[in-house]
């Protein structure tokens, strides 16, 4: 669970990372909150199958390297 405002104060999903949006939602929000591991229950079950965006998604790769750039350079203020 979320709250929304965070979503907002992070400016939501980054539309230009195409397969894995959630994954710069989450290089933001931990910017901003603290994030807590739920022990001993299912709250979230992942499913992947060979035709999915995760698999085929050929520009996957590439996003992950600049989204992961980008975190770098907004919680240090580095590029490289």
């Amino acid at each position: 669970m979320i709250r929304k405002e965070l979503i907002t104060r992070v400016g939501g999903y980054d539309e230009n990372a195409y397969s894995i949006d959630d994954y710069s939602l989450w290089l933001k929000l931990s910017e901003i909150a603290k994030f807590k591991y739920l022990e001993d229950e299912v709250y979230y079950v992942y499913r992947r199958h060979p035709a999915s965006l995760t698999r085929t998604d050929k520009s996957r790769f590439e996003t992950k390297q600049r989204l992961i750039r980008e975190a770098i350079k907004r919680r240090y203020g580095f590029d490289f």
